[in-house]
């Protein structure tokens, strides 16, 4: 099983000055070059806590005892072990004193060739010196294999990066990369029997950026989806386009708070931490919502119409004021339920207690930003009145040119939007009976038409093989029908609330479904109706056996007790480490 540490592995692999495969170099050489050059150079890299070494033969001193010279000189073979052990250890001796100096005593025993092996002495028989030669063959032989590396049916010598833990991955990865450069200068080469040189060289083998990279953009299209989903909704629901920016920059706003928390707070930033920034923006977004909406609502009533300054200020802090127990109460119950997830133990504790302080900590962030910075933003927003045809026409050229100059230099939509707009808002003079009364709705359009076209390009959702024209069409119309929908359950809430009320049991019909299917999908199909089949048991059938029930049992086993998800990473290594890539 691939381990989370383990962010890039290599090979060392012979090429040629062209970088094509040479060969020429055994797997003891490698091995040897592996363990005393690329490892030491690797392991003094920052953020490393392992170089581990892989295939490959380990050196070592091996000695071929003859057991009938060990009879002869009787003589036990711990006793040819411990003299081995003593020929390699470094002795102290204590000390001389010459000419009032103190001289340290030392005895190195550093093994540096095999003579020096055979050269041990073990015992003494008749005033005679035993020494290892005379018990048996010392050589040089590789050490008892228990793994092998294979890549692509070749067997070859690598090493495994581990990462420090609570480091980065991703500056570990670039970090080793930059050591791999600096020590490959140094990596020995050969002129093989056909003339070619062949240079050792640090091959790649697993990098784990592409996955990084990977994770951090799904994040980055999930975040980007969920606000322009979010913009839209807004645009549609509400009709306001000061209300619309006003709640949209909360989504930005929080999400970026909740990054300095986590960073204050040591939570790392892998996929399911990320995940709980996507799971809270829907509640952020709700937020933003009840405080705005209900400050305009207020602000449309004919007795605030046109308030400025300290009477804007009153309605906003009334309104605001209003929703914020409310507001307080659904954030704080949306906490509580994730307590059980804070005091998760383990292996589960660490997966996923990212995950809910990421989500508490956006939406601690977004009720922060709703009951202290929204009403303040409110403010000058609606609070922003040009009356001036002068500075509208100003405002309307700036916005023109700056539109057509980034259009020009970026290609992008936008500006085009913005180039539209300044248009739109120059022409309400002249036609006052349509572009006066309507520039409003406009101007909502056009922003809306330009925000699900970047949810298209975003999104895709038919698949680059159509045209971006059929995905912006199949977005809007999916649009469109959720909206519906959202916009019938508003409009019909009122009876379907007073039938509910009504039919008080068949409504709580529905929720008991609901439970009791959640309960069969976690404790299983065969443990919920065991019952009936004991019951058919008793009369001699046996419907255990039948279609039915094996079809249910299969799509209803049960969740279990293994909580651990499996997290597949989608890299070239998984499906090679599996497929072609054995570690034995």
């Amino acid at each position: 099983m691939l381990r989370l540490g383990q962010v890039f592995w290599y090979t060392l692999e012979g090429r040629d000055l062209e970088g094509n495969v040479t060969g020429g170099w055994d797997l003891n050489e490698l091995r040897s070059i592996q363990d005393y050059y690329v490892k030491l150079g690797l392991s003094g890299t920052q953020g490393v806590s392992e170089v581990a070494s892989i295939g490959g033969y380990i050196q070592e001193y091996q000695i071929d005892v003859n057991p009938d010279a060990l009879k002869a000189y009787n003589i036990g073979i711990d006793q040819v072990m411990m003299a081995v052990k003593n020929s390699n250890r470094d002795i102290g001796a204590k000390t001389l004193e010459i000419n009032k100096v103190e001289y340290l005593v030392r005895g190195l025993g550093y093994v540096k060739s095999i003579e020096d092996i055979e050269n041990s002495v073990v015992t003494a028989v008749d005033n005679k010196p035993v020494l290892i030669k005379d018990l048996g063959i010392v050589t040089l032989g590789p050490a008892e294999r228990r793994g092998i590396l294979d890549k692509g049916g070749a067997e070859v010598v690598g090493g495994v990066v581990v990462a420090r833990y609570g480091s980065n991955p991703l500056a570990v990865i670039e970090n080793t990369k930059e050591k791999i450069l600096e020590i490959s200068p140094g990596l020995p080469q050969k002129t093989l029997a056909d003339g070619t040189v062949s240079k050792l060289t640090i091959v790649p083998f697993y990098d784990r950026t592409e996955l990084i990279n990977e994770t951090i953009g799904t994040l980055e299209s999930a975040l980007s989806d969920e606000i322009l989903i979010s913009i839209i909704v807004i645009i549609v629901l509400v009709l306001n386009l000061r209300a619309s920016l006003i709640i949209s920059s909360l989504l930005l706003i929080a999400v970026l708070i909740t990054f300095i928390v986590m960073r204050y707070f040591g939570i790392d930033a892998n996929v399911v931490a990320l995940s709980g920034i996507a799971i809270a923006i829907g509640i952020m977004v709700d937020v933003g919502i009840v405080f705005v909406e209900n400050t305009i609502r207020h602000l449309e009533m004919r007795k605030n119409r046109g308030a400025k300054d300290a009477k804007l200020l009153a309605v906003i802090h009334k309104a605001t004021v209003e929703v914020a127990p409310a507001v307080t109460t659904a954030l704080a119950t949306t906490i509580v339920s994730f307590l059980p997830v804070f005091f998760m133990e383990n292996a589960e504790g660490k997966l996923f207690r990212p995950l809910a302080f990421t989500k508490t900590f956006a939406l601690a962030a977004s009720f922060f930003i709703g009951i202290m910075i929204l009403p303040m933003l409110s403010y000058f927003a609606f609070n922003l009145k040009l009356e001036k045809k002068r500075v509208n026409r100003i405002w309307n050229l700036s916005l023109i040119l700056g539109g057509l100059f980034l259009a020009i230099y970026f290609g992008l939509w936008l500006p085009i939007a913005l180039v539209v707009i300044g248009i739109l808002r120059l022409l309400e003079d002249q036609n006052p009976d349509f572009l006066g009364k309507y520039s409003k709705q406009i101007t909502l359009f056009i922003i809306l038409a330009v925000s699900i076209f970047f949810l298209t390009e975003e999104w895709v959702p038919l698949g680059h093989q159509n045209s971006l024209f059929a995905n912006y069409l199949f977005v809007i119309v999916l649009l469109a029908i959720t909206l519906l929908i959202l916009m019938g359950i508003v409009r019909f809430y009122r009876p379907i609330l007073n039938w509910c009320l009504l039919n008080k049991g068949k409504f709580l019909l529905l929720p008991l479904i609901t439970i009791f299917f959640g309960v069969t999908i976690w404790l299983g199909f065969p443990k919920i109706f065991g019952f009936v089949a004991n019951g058919f048991d008793t009369v001699g059938l046996n419907i255990r056996k039948t279609s039915v029930w094996s079809g249910l049992s299969h799509s209803f086993p049960g969740v279990g007790k293994e909580f651990m998800p499996s997290l597949n990473e989608g890299s070239f290594f998984a499906d090679a480490y599996l497929n072609a890539t054995r570690w034995y």
